[in-house]
């Protein structure tokens, strides 16, 4: 009996329990991997978003500066531009100038965001942009008005358990409304 009849050293063959179907384990595989890759890219764009971007930005302009920093001398001189700078950048408590140079400093930072704006569209027109999802919110009958606008998150259940503060403080504005208009309209009756 030869090895191909004895299925010695043969590929093993997975088929699926239900079906009987032949499976390709390597499509699998992949197929799994995939779903690994996009799991742990949503996973790290979730953590980073929840770290805030603001303070990542400030982090990375932190070791910018400390980078700049080792390449300078120890001993600073009263030329040094960089310190100079740095120095009048501060504000100071009733400094006469301060009006004047937040002017001047305002317009160049708008210039300067202008300018970073536009690179930054020009830079990531290529990327496409990955959508975040949105906070998730009660979607069943209108809820109760309250005097911030806040609508109820989706854990609400639908019951109403205030004591009534802010309905009669809605009302009383109604009212209060109705009548402001009720006086303007009797002032200008005559006219």
């Amino acid at each position: 009996m030869t090895e191909e009849e004895s299925g010695k050293n043969a590929k093993t063959v997975f088929r699926d329990a239900t079906t009987g179907r032949k499976l390709d384990m390597d499509a699998l595989r992949k197929k799994e991997e995939d779903k690994e890759d996009e799991k742990k890219k949503t996973l790290s764009m979730m953590m980073e978003w929840g770290a805030g971007l603001k303070q990542k930005e400030d982090r990375e302009a932190a070791l910018l500066r400390q980078e700049n920093e080792k390449m300078k001398p120890l001993a600073r001189y009263e030329d040094d531009k960089d310190m100079n700078r740095e120095l009048m950048e501060q504000n100071r408590f009733l400094d006469p100038m301060a009006a004047y140079l937040a002017k001047k400093n305002k317009s160049k930072k708008e210039k300067k965001s202008k300018k970073e704006k536009k690179e930054k569209k020009e830079k990531n027109e290529g990327n496409r942009k990955i959508k975040l999802p949105k906070e998730p919110r009660w979607k069943g009958f209108t809820a109760p008005g309250n005097r911030f606008n806040i609508k109820p998150g989706n854990a609400w259940d639908g019951v109403d358990r205030s004591n009534g503060f802010e309905a009669k403080l809605l009302r009383r504005e109604g009212e209060k409304a109705a009548q402001a208009e009720k006086a303007y309209m009797w002032s200008v009756e005559d006219m």
